[in-house]
């Protein structure tokens, strides 16, 4: 089975403190250098399943870059390097919640990508850093999974209306409407089509079919740290689709094991195995849609 994935590779330098105080000095809890970026979480995902995904993206010949790689690689992720950068961001994790600082995007030479590799693709997986490559790919018959964080724009609107699962975070509906969830759905369906997957955070997700509304609660968790969770989300969803699942059993299952990675303290090195997701047992939370539209309206 042939799975393509483009996407940046990020190292996240993550701090862990608590009750963080702007204006003072605060005691670091614990720092942990991990690696992620929802392509590369989605790839070495896949290979815990035994695939053999091929990745693109750009790394440095820094410390951290070879040592992404060759981590990479020994899960059996076949990297392909587009760009000679490595992106570093700064987490800061307070309380359970996260800010992150960004490096700007990685320059890329789509010059190297050679337009017939991409031909007898199964399964795409696309960031949207890398949202460009899609016009290579209006013909293909793989599915596609595209993670266009909060942005709406041309460029991740090209790719979402065109694909057969458009998921996105609640956050970027917020590029529809300010106030109403259901203002912002009416306008995201003329832009985007009549399915959309939508990730909610701790309450869990849910997707708009045509006029219909149908919400998956998430399930308990002892949370420490959301980083990722979105990309985990995606990879598990991506699972799914190669399973040949139905969807609700795929959105389901997707809600699951983004819930188990938010118990551990990073990203893609911090993925659950097979054997986790397999032996772990959760009960669900008992959110209510209701509990989703007041909280879109407390997001800035």
């Amino acid at each position: 089975m042939k799975i393509l994935s483009f996407g940046e590779a990020v190292i996240d330098v993550v701090y862990l403190v608590k009750d963080l105080k702007l204006d003072r000095k605060n005691e670091i809890l614990l720092k942990k250098i991990s690696f992620g970026g929802p392509s590369l979480v989605a790839s070495l995902f896949l290979s815990f399943y035994g695939f053999k995904p091929y990745f693109f993206t750009s790394l440095g010949r820094d410390k951290e870059g070879v040592r992404c790689k060759k981590f990479l690689e020994r899960c059996g992720v076949k990297v392909i390097k587009l760009g000679n950068k490595t992106k570093k961001n700064l987490v800061i994790l307070n309380n359970g919640v996260r800010t992150i600082f960004r490096e700007s995007e990685s320059e890329i030479d789509f010059s190297k990508l050679k337009i017939s590799f991409l031909k007898n693709a199964n399964l795409i997986i696309l960031d949207r850093h890398f949202s460009s490559v899609f016009k290579f790919l209006k013909n293909s018959k793989a599915e596609i999974i595209f993670d266009p964080s909060t942005e709406i724009s041309q460029r991740t609107l090209e790719v979402l209306k065109n694909i057969n699962y458009p998921i996105i975070p609640i956050e970027s509906l917020k590029n529809f409407h300010k106030e109403s969830l259901y203002k912002a759905l009416k306008k995201a369906k003329k832009l985007i089509g009549d399915l959309i997957i939508v990730t909610c955070g701790r309450f869990g997700s849910f997707i708009l079919e045509k006029n219909k509304i149908l919400f998956f609660s998430s399930y308990k968790s002892r949370a420490i740290d959301p980083t990722g969770a979105g990309d985990v989300f995606r990879s598990a969803f991506a699972y799914g689709i190669l399973k040949n699942w139905p969807l609700y059993k795929t959105i389901d299952f997707a809600n699951f094991v983004s819930a188990l990675h938010t118990e551990k303290l990073g990203n893609g090195d911090s993925l659950p195995r097979p054997k986790e997701i397999k032996t772990s047992k959760r009960g669900k939370n008992n959110f209510r849609f209701k509990d989703v539209v007041e909280f879109y309206k407390k997001i800035e």
